[in-house]
């Protein structure tokens, strides 16, 4: 789910953005912050499919590999760790995950140079490397490089915050809230639940949906009282001189 900290930080973009219009449209701008938020749970399942996209990539290069007139002993014999990752299957098999994109129609079909440059560069990663050799491995093993996957590699990666960007302008800053609601998501999956494994919903509860509506709602409705308070504790300055983002 959407944590508070995350649901503060969107109705502050969306009082800035309410205070930027001309319209002062109130119900318009609390539609935008929903949207936004709805935004970042699409995001969180674009970021899952990543995952299965990547281990496709690995797949498809196996494939072709052993299709060569003159293939070599490690193509005839590859290594299959990531490709088979046994989380990757669970979430390539999750109902939640599938019934989500098929809904809302996300896919990386149209992104295959972002998916392919970011595959290539975590073959180079010390991290990969070191579990794609490692003598033994688990269910717990998968999990562990899967989690470190996605808060590690994809929060670093510039390609993907940059494809991302493009895609969305409520994506720019939100790739670390939802690698930490993947890894928190992984936390809670077992191997024997196979492809029943829960997906977070969007919010915790209604409490938190009703949350960031107040929150929004107080701050606009309460604009002049707070623009009193901040005037009378700053000294020898004036409230129109202090930053928008700051009031």
């Amino acid at each position: 789910m959407i944590s508070r900290r995350l649901l503060r930080i969107k109705a502050l973009m969306a009082l800035y953005a309410l205070n930027r219009r001309d319209d002062n449209d109130l119900v318009q701008a609390e539609k935008e912050l929903l949207f936004s938020i709805s935004r970042t749970y699409d995001l969180y399942h674009y970021v899952l499919l990543l995952i299965i996209e990547l281990s496709d990539i690995a797949g498809e290069k196996i494939d072709l590999a052993l299709k060569k007139n003159m293939p070599t002993i490690e193509d005839l014999n590859p290594n299959r760790r990531f490709a088979d990752n046994i989380i990757i299957t669970q979430l390539r098999n999750n109902s939640d995950l599938n019934n989500y994109v098929t809904e809302k129609k996300i896919s990386w079909v149209n992104k295959r140079d972002i998916t392919r440059t970011i595959f290539n560069k975590m073959l180079l990663w010390e991290t990969f490397t070191d579990y794609m050799n490692a003598s033994k491995t688990s269910y717990s093993v998968d999990k562990k490089f899967i989690s470190g996957l996605v808060t590690e590699f994809f929060v670093a990666s510039e390609d993907l915050l940059s494809g991302l960007e493009e895609q969305s302008i409520f994506w720019n800053d939100d790739l670390e809230y939802v690698s930490a609601m993947i890894e928190k998501t992984l936390r809670k999956f077992k191997a024997e639940n196979e492809n029943q494994n829960r997906l977070m919903p969007l919010f915790k509860n209604e409490d938190d949906e009703q949350y960031v509506k107040t929150l929004f709602r107080k701050a606009v409705l309460r604009t002049k009282e707070c623009s009193d308070m901040i005037d009378r504790n700053t000294t020898n300055w004036e409230v129109e001189r202090i930053a928008l983002m700051d009031i």
